[in-house]
């Protein structure tokens, strides 16, 4: 698709619905060591123009406030279901 969204030249429920969750790569990269791959070029600048939105910037949590805030799940010292199920 042409544009800066994922979907195209507009802005739609799919950018806004997935942002939030890579908002938090931060976190993978932190305890899991994983990276969003250079070959992932349109969604970098995907993230880039999201991040780049009034509204966006108004409420984005740093990459430190992400890591701090999963911490407990990545020790093993959060309780339940899904810390349960994240340890499995």
């Amino acid at each position: 698709a042409g544009g800066p969204w994922l979907l195209g030249e507009q802005l739609t429920l799919a950018d806004l619905s997935i942002y939030p969750h890579m908002e938090r790569l931060a976190v993978l990269r932190e305890y899991r060591g994983i990276e969003l791959p250079a070959e992932c070029g349109r969604l970098r600048e995907w993230l880039s123009a999201m991040q780049e939105r009034e509204s966006v910037k108004a409420t984005l949590h740093d990459d430190a406030y992400h890591i701090a805030a999963y911490a407990h799940y990545a020790d093993a010292t959060a309780n339940g279901t899904t810390a349960a199920v994240m340890r499995l």
